[in-house]
């Protein structure tokens, strides 16, 4: 059985290559306002938030990364109304219908580290509080987040 430290320092290891290929492949923003601007126009895959983040802080960026999580999704709709129209028997104007299903898929991670540690994870001589992904270029860093 491998030690929980163990487990834990290996996955601190498999996120801190991960985010150094973000680094060098993909978009991202550093920093509170730029990660609340991106999770507001909903280009944020991925909010990574340092372990000393203040609480008030954290909680505002998990409650923006939930609203980002749901958009309208006009596809659906019509799907929906297509289906109707075919159990019905016919085709009747369709009703408008708006279905909300999850579009924007914004996952927060909560770094293990301080803000220093995550600063020098992502390659930088200062510290990070909370960063986003826009675009993970190479990394697979959302697919094992989840």
């Amino acid at each position: 059985m491998v030690n929980p430290s163990k487990k834990a320092k290996r996955s601190a290891e498999s996120i801190n290559s991960r985010l150094a290929l973000v680094m060098k492949s993909g978009k991202y923003t550093l920093g509170y306002s730029s990660t609340l601007k991106t999770l507001r126009n909903g280009e944020a895959k991925l909010v990574i938030i340092s372990g000393n983040c203040p609480p008030l802080r954290k909680s505002e960026l998990e409650y923006y990364a939930m609203l980002s999580k749901v958009g309208l999704d006009s596809a659906t709709a019509l799907s929906v109304a297509a289906e109707d129209a075919r159990v019905s028997g016919g085709w009747h104007p369709p009703l408008t219908v708006a279905v909300f299903v999850p579009v924007f898929q914004t996952a927060v991670h909560h770094y293990s580290g301080n803000n220093i540690d995550l600063g020098t994870a992502c390659g930088k001589y200062f510290r990070v509080g909370v960063l986003s992904i826009t675009d993970p270029g190479d990394s697979d860093i959302i697919k094992t987040d989840e």
